[in-house]
């Protein structure tokens, strides 16, 4: 107890020198080692005072972190940030903006000048038809009139005044779609939309048509077989007029009759065929007649059949005037039935 109070006595007599020394004397900041040296006394002091003794346990000393350096590698700061960097005396700081990284260049898009057939659209449907007239007349006349036929025509299903036309405007539009659809089929490729066999062909659509499993007598001595009509609807043909003032196709024809292995027996041309109207024809059928080859045995075999436009004056591809469909063909001799393939 004795050697406690003189401890406490002790300390209280160094508090107070320090108390007057630091009265009389200016503070400065302590250094590290200081710093280190009163912070392990202060922790010998405190495990003597809880009466452990000398020998008591005292933590392991964790010195402090080094102070920091200008030489330790630091990460770069975003564009535009605020940076600061530290002179070496370690008493100025300087404070600078981290320069921007260059903006990129927007490119500079020249405006599309607009054509005078969309401006003509425009005022159409601004219902101002006399301006778009005047901006579609750097185009041809037949080429105009369509053009502004199918503008009213399109505005006004797209405003749902189709009914408010007068017959003759719609008489107006339906002829020049007429004549638009009559220059696209000449373009497009030429079509088969129907063949068969007929017992009769009167017209257009107008056929007596046989059995798909009708069978054809075959030929016998030498002579042909029987006579077959081949019904052949046809579409996009070309037409043009002629010197007598008549709207002329021609179109050719030629037959391929081959095994169910493909391979070809027989070959029939038939020629171009001319037809002549008076009136453009909106439709077309091909009315085909040959006879059951001589030397065609029983049995069953495909029909191809070959069509070509040869009209003048057709334009488009060459291949694209041409079209090709097949169907069965029953050779059979009288009571024999043969299996369908």
């Amino acid at each position: 107890m004795e050697l406690r109070h003189v401890s406490y006595v002790v300390g209280m007599s160094l508090s107070a020198c320090l108390c007057t020394g630091c009265m009389l004397f200016p503070t400065k900041d302590p250094s590290p080692v200081e710093l280190q040296t009163r912070a392990l006394e202060e922790r010998i002091a405190i495990g003597r005072g809880s009466g452990l003794g000398d020998d008591a346990r005292i933590p392991p000393f964790q010195p402090p972190p080094p102070p920091p350096s200008d030489y330790l590698p630091h990460p770069i700061p975003p564009a535009g940030s605020l940076t600061a960097s530290v002179e070496p005396d370690g008493k100025r700081i300087q404070f600078a903006n981290a320069p921007k990284a260059p903006a990129e260049e927007t490119p500079v898009v020249a405006p599309v000048p607009e054509s005078p057939l969309v401006a003509a659209f425009r005022c159409e449907f601004q219902k101002h038809p006399e301006e778009a007239q005047k901006l579609l007349d750097t185009y041809d006349k037949s080429v105009r009139d369509r053009i502004m036929c199918l503008m009213k025509l399109t505005t006004s299903i797209g405003e749902r005044d189709l009914p408010k036309l007068s017959p003759t405007e719609l008489a107006s539009t339906l002829e020049q779609l007429e004549k638009l659809i009559a220059d696209l089929r000449q373009r497009a490729g030429l079509t088969i939309d129907r063949v068969c066999f007929c017992r009769k062909i009167d017209g257009f659509g107008q056929f007596e048509k046989l059995p798909d499993t009708h069978q054809f007598q075959p030929g016998s001595e030498g002579r042909p077989g029987d006579r077959i009509h081949l019904y052949v609807e046809l579409r996009n043909f070309g037409s043009r007029l002629n010197d007598d003032g008549m709207h002329e196709t021609t179109l050719s024809s030629s037959l391929r009759i081959v095994d169910l292995h493909d391979k070809e027996l027989v070959a029939l041309n038939l020629g171009p065929c001319v037809d002549r109207c008076k009136s453009r024809r909106q439709d077309y059928y091909h009315n085909v007649q040959f006879h059951v080859p001589s030397k065609l045995p029983v049995g069953v075999y495909y029909l191809h059949v070959d069509m070509e436009d040869q009209t003048p004056g057709s334009t488009g591809d060459r291949a694209k005037r041409r079209a090709t469909l097949s169907l069965p063909f029953r050779v059979g001799a009288a009571g024999i039935v043969t299996a369908k393939p």
